[in-house]
C-alpha cells in the first residue's frame, strides 16, 4: 500500500500531483468557513487529484438539518459559538461549488429510493426503553 499524507489548505487549489485511487475529506467539511457553495470548493480541489475512477470519501457533522440528540444539539451550538465548527447550515445535500455551475439534476439519495443505508443510523435509546431501565437499576 502507498500512503501519501496532504497537509493543506482544501479551499484552494492543491499543490500536489496525482491522480490517487481514493481521497479522504474525514471531518473536514463541518470545520470550514463558509455556506456550503464555498465549502464545495474544498470537494472540487480534492476530487481534482483523483483518478478518473477514483474515490473521494469522508464524514462529516451535519448542522441543524441533521438528527442530533439534544446533548448533540447542545455541542453543535457551542462548537459553532466558540468557533471550531461552521456547520449550522450544512446539510446532506451541497450546492455547487461557487463559481461552477449548478448540477442539472441531483440524483435521489439511496433512502429516497428506499434502499437500505450501508451504516444505517442506530436508534437511541429513550427513557422509557425497559432494556435501559434494566441495564441502570438492575433487580
Amino acid at each position: 500500500m502507498d500512503v501519501t499524507v496532504v497537509e493543506a489548505d482544501v479551499l484552494k487549489p492543491l499543490a500536489v500531483r496525482g491522480p490517487f485511487n481514493s481521497a479522504a475529506l474525514h471531518l473536514v467539511i463541518h470545520c470550514l468557513p463558509g455556506p456550503l457553495a464555498r465549502k464545495a470548493a474544498a470537494v472540487a480541489n480534492v476530487a481534482a487529484v483523483l483518478a478518473p475512477t477514483g474515490v473521494l470519501f469522508g464524514a462529516s457533522v451535519l448542522g441543524t438539518s441533521g438528527r442530533h440528540t439534544r446533548a448533540a444539539r447542545g455541542m453543535l451550538g457551542a462548537s459553532n459559538r466558540h468557533g471550531g465548527f461552521d456547520n449550522l447550515g450544512d446539510t446532506a445535500r451541497a450546492p455547487a461549488p461557487l463559481g461552477h455551475p449548478a448540477p442539472q439534476a441531483v440524483p435521489p439519495s439511496p433512502a429516497e429510493l428506499g434502499l437500505p443505508l450501508a451504516n444505517p443510523p442506530v436508534p437511541m435509546p429513550t427513557s422509557d426503553d425497559p432494556e435501559r431501565a434494566k441495564r441502570r437499576h438492575p433487580s
